[in-house]
This record gives structure tokens, C-alpha cells and sequence, in this order.
């Protein structure tokens, strides 16, 4: 009954303006992308991309029709994602993290879930998963007013 989860896995980073912001940063798979999507309760901002270790970017497209509004893609992926699901969802190649979490937090709206859950390594742009969650929790809190830029 006390255990609130672990940090990286569907972590629940805060609520500000009425926008659930989640980290899962540990969603280095499609699978775990499409996971997480079903879990997630309202409109999804998804930030995914990375390093692909999938070969099949298709099977998720059910899911990102259902439950993302926009999805902003970073890394090397970026482009073969966008291009596999465009067709279902609004996509944006945002090449880094930062531009990508500005972009959506820039698109937001009260009831959305702004979601990091890459489906991908993050060895293109961080040492980790852990390294990429963490940096994207900083960059939350600076959009916040959290911390000072």
C-alpha cells in the first residue's frame, strides 16, 4: 500500500495547470510505449524516439490513434517513426529532449498527459534511461517555475 513505484517507470512526476506529467522514461521498447499509452488517463503528449531496437514501429499505431494527440519525436528514430505513423497521429521530429518537451508543453491543455515513454535506447543522446529521465524531470521543473533556468 506504500510503495509509490520506482523513479523512470511511469513515474508520476507532478500535475500543474491540470496536465499529468509522467516519466517512463525506462520505456526503452515499443511495447512498453504502447503500455504506457493504455495506462495513461486523458489525452497524451508523447515524447519518443531514440535508439530503435524494434525492427516492426507499426504495431503501436492502434494505440497512439486512440490515446495520443501529438507525438514529438527526438533521436536518430525520429524520422522512420515519423514517417510510420503520421498517418494516424500528428507528428514532429524534435531532434533533442528539450525542444521536444518546450514543443509540447508550448501544446498543452488542461486534461492531457504529457508522457516521456521513448519505446527506444536513449544511447544516441544520454548515457542511460536514467540519465534521460532525469533530464527531463529538470527540464519539467524549469518549465514549471520549479527551479530557475
Amino acid at each position: 500500500e506504500t510503495f509509490s513505484g520506482l523513479p523512470h517507470r511511469f513515474e508520476r512526476v507532478g500535475n500543474h495547470d491540470g496536465v499529468t506529467i509522467i516519466n517512463d522514461s525506462k520505456a526503452t521498447t515499443l511495447d512498453a510505449l504502447r503500455a504506457a499509452l493504455r495506462m495513461a488517463e486523458g489525452p497524451v503528449l508523447l515524447i519518443a524516439g531514440g535508439v530503435l531496437k524494434q525492427n516492426d514501429v507499426d504495431f503501436v499505431k492502434e494505440s497512439l490513434d486512440q490515446h495520443a494527440r501529438a507525438v514529438y519525436l527526438v533521436g536518430t528514430s525520429a524520422d522512420r517513426l515519423l514517417s510510420a505513423w503520421k498517418d494516424v497521429v500528428p507528428c514532429r521530429n524534435c531532434g533533442t529532449i528539450d525542444r521536444a518537451v518546450e514543443e509540447a508543453w508550448r501544446d498543452r491543455k488542461r486534461g492531457d498527459v504529457l508522457l516521456l515513454a521513448p519505446g527506444c535506447s536513449s544511447f544516441d543522446q544520454f548515457a542511460g534511461y536514467e540519465e534521460r529521465g532525469n533530464h527531463f524531470k529538470q527540464k519539467i521543473r524549469i518549465l514549471t517555475g520549479e527551479i530557475a533556468a
